[in-house]
């Protein structure tokens, strides 16, 4: 009897054992799993990606041309458009005549860089005072002071934008004095350029042939020896360069004002103009380097070669409906003799001084 209670006490026990096992065993088992349940019964918990982005107005190295290229405008273009005019004593009415054309024009703001010599500057700055062009936003500076470390004069200007005006980027545009503007000069500022390109320019073979046919063989000494194997095409129509639209993030962003100069220094050595009557080294130098990088302007916006001789190329119905005419060439509009003065009359604002009148309301 008392080895049944024994072993009936030993059976029990082990029963306790096991039950106590069991239990210890579920309570471990829903304490340790629960982080495997959370994972498969709710939606995972991902560490956020924190992206840093940084604005770079100018790339450090200037790559080549061959490089990537940067957006072709620099932000948006606001409401002011940006207009660059030199001239010497031998220009200046013609300079006044321009601006005021483009104010009478113009139904938005605008902002003049106006470059004198400094000789001239104490004149131009009376003559702007003195009448109603004292209320127009500009800036007036003197050739010398911008150009110390570029070789040329005032003809250079148009190629070293960038460089005499470091802090202008996006469009500008740029006017030779003997012009007259007859349209909105915002147009002109916000004319299509193509991605890419360095600006805007009206073709040179356009209207009545001046001096001879115009193509890039006649602008260009396309048998310069350092341009052998270049895919330049000698009938290709040139631009011109007196009338434009840039694009100065573009031309920093390739370095179009030192390519520019590189080639003006070939020039001292071996020629690169060409045979033309009109071409020149900087035109050249331009064409050299912005080749096959240009969109063409609307015809209008360029009417050139009206000071090419003192008789009239145009009938007046297609002068009045011109945007912007030019007297680039010998007879100056404010001359004895050229085509179409009566138009450049409407816009010249006497010299206060008297330093400067047109050679045909002379005594």
């Amino acid at each position: 009897m008392s080895s049944l209670r024994l072993k009936f006490g030993g059976l029990l026990a082990l029963v306790l054992c096991w039950s106590l096992l069991v239990v210890y065993l579920v309570t471990l088992l829903e304490w340790v799993p629960a982080p495997f349940a959370i994972l498969q019964n709710e939606p995972a918990v991902t560490t956020p990606t924190i992206i840093t982005t940084t604005t770079t107005l100018r790339p450090k190295a200037v790559p080549s041309p061959t490089s990537r290229a940067p957006p072709t405008e620099a932000g948006p273009r606001g409401e002011m458009a940006r207009v660059l005019i030199a001239s010497d004593g031998t220009c200046l009415g013609g300079l006044v005549s321009a601006v005021n054309s483009v104010l009478l024009h113009t139904r938005r703001s605008v902002k003049f860089y106006i470059i004198t010599t400094a000789e001239e500057l104490p004149h131009l700055k009376v003559w702007i005072e003195a009448t109603k062009l004292h209320k127009m936003t500009y800036e007036l500076h003197t050739l010398a002071a911008l150009t110390r470390n570029i070789t040329g004069g005032l003809q250079h200007i148009k190629a070293h934008v960038p460089d005499l005006f470091p802090e202008l980027w996006g469009r500008l545009v740029y006017l030779d004095c003997d012009v007259i503007v007859q349209g909105d000069i915002w147009e002109l500022f916000t004319a299509d350029i193509r991605p890419g390109h360095y600006g805007a320019f009206s073709q040179n073979c356009i209207g009545p042939p001046v001096g001879g046919r115009a193509h890039y063989g006649a602008f260009v000494n396309l048998r310069h020896s350092a341009l052998n194997g270049s895919q330049m095409n000698q009938e290709a129509c040139p631009f011109a360069t007196g009338v434009f639209v840039a694009n100065l993030t573009l031309w920093r962003w390739h370095d179009v004002p030192q390519r520019v100069q590189h080639w003006l220094k070939l020039h001292k050595r071996e020629k690169i103009v060409g045979s033309h009557p009109s071409a020149d080294a900087v035109e050249a130098a331009m064409l050299i380097v912005l080749y096959g990088k240009v969109t063409v302007l609307d015809p209008l916006w360029h009417v050139q070669h009206l000071g090419a001789s003192y008789s009239s190329r145009y009938s007046k119905q297609f002068i009045e409906k011109a945007k912007l005419l030019h007297w680039n060439g010998r007879f100056k509009p404010w001359s004895h003799r050229a085509a179409h003065a009566e138009v450049w009359d409407r816009y010249y604002i006497p010299d206060p001084t008297a330093q400067f009148r047109p050679a045909r309301k002379r005594g």
